[in-house]
């Protein structure tokens, strides 16, 4: 009974993170990650979990891109090499930490500081959107 009332949670609290990742513009394994240690998940489970999970996002969204022709295949490549390597390099560095100390809290503190990092920089993004309007459009209504 207990089993089941938690998969019935996860499954609500799911969809409150793709509804919420999806305003805001942050992929939902940023809160899924929590969701699932939470529930109990051994952290490099939750990392595996929450990076297959932003895999099928970023996909879909290329897909996307490509499909209304604007995605712009110059910074595509680039982005996709630093990231390539950025992911390789810090995987590699994980699980040398994770393997030498034996702790897995440094996967938990990782996706604890990309989360607050995640949401400083959306706000400070935000923040100077606002001010300086970057866009050069008036801003406008929401309802419109």
């Amino acid at each position: 009974n207990g089993q089941k009332k938690r998969v019935v949670i996860v499954g609500f609290l799911s969809i409150f993170a793709g509804i919420v990742a999806s305003l805001l513009g942050v992929g939902g394994g940023l809160i899924k990650g929590p969701i699932l240690l939470e529930l109990g998940l051994s952290p490099d489970v939750t990392a595996a979990t929450s990076s297959y999970m932003i895999l099928f996002t970023s996909i879909s969204s290329i897909i996307q891109y490509a499909i209304i022709g604007r995605l712009l295949y110059d910074y595509t490549i680039v982005f996709f090499v630093v990231g390539f390597t950025g992911a390789l390099l810090g995987s590699t560095i994980l699980n040398y930490l994770v393997k030498k100390y034996n702790k897995r809290f440094f996967i938990i503190f990782l996706i604890a500081f990309i989360i607050g990092l995640s949401t400083i920089l959306l706000a400070v993004s935000e923040l100077i959107e606002v001010v300086y309007n970057t866009s050069g459009s008036e801003p406008s209504s929401i309802c419109s």
